[in-house]
């Protein structure tokens, strides 16, 4: 159910993706642009659920330069 609703948050964000393209409205911009938004925030907090319970890898994250340098 977990790889189901992820599937369906990245394809509501495809759908405003192509409907802000396609608008001729400028109002509409910003509606499709939030509606986006908040799909991105439906969709982190779906990964984080998923690597919590081990269902999905964490992606790589960057070195933390800064503490490289200070353990030598």
């Amino acid at each position: 159910m977990m790889y189901f609703g992820g599937f369906l948050v990245s394809l509501a964000m495809t759908y405003y993706g192509v409907g802000l393209s396609c608008a001729m409205r400028h109002d509409l911009a910003v509606k499709f642009l939030d509606s986006i938004g908040g799909d991105l925030k439906l969709a982190k907090a779906w990964s984080d659920i998923l690597v919590k319970n081990q269902w999905l890898e964490q992606p790589p994250q960057a070195v933390d330069r800064r503490k490289l340098v200070t353990s030598r």
